[in-house]
């Protein structure tokens, strides 16, 4: 039992081990690690299983990549103009528990 861990632990030491924070509910993402169920809101993890993981960094999109996928959406509702109505329309529907149909 002492080779297993909390999610906050793990985050610490991943955090220690790739030199940016790692958040605790990132561990329960993490695939291939054992982990003991506690209770249903707590487990815990096999710290040999999270130091071995494989944790890629996030990838940050440059502002002028999110600025080009902006303008493609404006544009495509401004060439668009029925298919956002019939868009937004199903899911005003959908929210309401309503078929579309």
């Amino acid at each position: 039992m002492e080779d297993y861990i909390t999610a906050k632990v793990a985050a610490q030491l991943l955090s220690e081990k790739l030199g940016r924070e790692i958040k605790a509910a990132y561990i329960y993402k993490i695939k291939n690690v054992r982990k003991i169920e506690i209770d249903s809101h707590l487990f815990l993890y096999h710290r040999e299983d999270i130091m071995a993981a494989n944790i890629r960094e996030h990838k940050q999109s440059s502002p002028e990549k999110l600025e080009e996928r902006r303008e493609f959406t404006r544009q495509w509702k401004r060439d668009n103009p029925d298919k956002v109505r019939d868009y937004n329309r199903r899911q005003y529907l959908k929210r309401k528990g309503e078929s579309h149909e």
